[in-house]
Formats: structure tokens, sequence, C-alpha cells
């Protein structure tokens, strides 16, 4: 899989690792969202109080200023998601795929794939630079070399 993201832009500033950082999904693994489900049901309960103010924005406002006010997103819903597309089963002994577990699992992955990256990359390199060299060498073939010395 690396050889096949590599061989389209090896060498050039292209090149660019085509996943998060693995460091990204260790730092995500020790995320406890537990405390952040406690957070956001706070916070949830703070905006109930804010939402009447909303409703007469919402009244007086435009259709274009209103966007902010309507989009909701539910982070659990895309991560439960996430876990049933990847069919992702909980370790014995928990109900729920924990966070932690597939993150871990991803930085794994990354971690792996960027070694892999990087290893078809300078391997590309490596191949164009030895293309490159054949191409100057059987043009140079039997032409008699001089040096010329300029001064600046």
């Amino acid at each position: 899989m690396t050889r096949a993201v590599t061989i389209a832009y090896a060498g050039t500033d292209k090149s660019v690792f085509p996943l998060p950082e693995p460091q990204d999904f260790l730092q995500a693994s020790q995320v406890n969202f537990d405390d952040l489900a406690k957070d956001i049901r706070k916070l949830k309960k703070d905006l109930t109080a804010c939402e009447k103010d909303v409703e007469n924005v919402c009244g007086n406002s435009s259709d274009e200023h209103l966007q902010p006010f309507k989009e909701k997103m539910d982070l659990t819903e895309t991560f439960l998601d996430m876990v049933s597309y990847f069919g992702m089963k909980p370790k014995s002994g928990e109900k729920e795929v924990a966070s932690s577990y597939v993150f871990m699992l991803w930085y794994e992955f990354c971690n792996d794939f960027k070694n892999s990256w990087i290893r078809q990359t300078v391997l590309q390199v490596l191949h164009l630079f030895l293309f490159i060299c054949k191409k100057i060498g059987s043009l140079l073939y039997g032409v008699k070399i001089c040096a010329v010395k300029v001064k600046i």
C-alpha cells in the first residue's frame, strides 16, 4: 500500500505523508472521553439557559447569520459510527470499545505505515537518482571532459 502512495510523487515536494502523525493518535489515546462526556453534559445545561437568547437572535436575524445556531454535531455518535464502520468489538469484560483502544490501534497502524512510507520514498528517490546517473553516463560516454577555470 505504501508503495502505491509513494510512487506518484517520489522525490518531489508533493511527497507528503498522507496520514496524521502517529504521535497524534498516541496523544488522542490519552483522552478520557468519559470526562469529556461529563463536561459536555454540564455545557448542555449551560446552553439550555442560553437557548432563549438564541431564539430571540434567530427570530430577528436573516438566514445567512443563522448557520452557527442551526448546525449541531454529536461526537459520541460520530465515534460510534466509526467504530461500527471498522467492525471493532469491545475487549472482553467491557461494554463498549474504549477510545484509548481505538486510538492505540490507529497509532500502531500510522506508525508502521509512516516507517514503510519513508523507506519507500527513499527507495524511489534512489531509483530516480540512479536512473539519472545512468542517463548522464550514457550521454557523456566517449566525450572528452575538460575543466575550465573561471575567475570571479
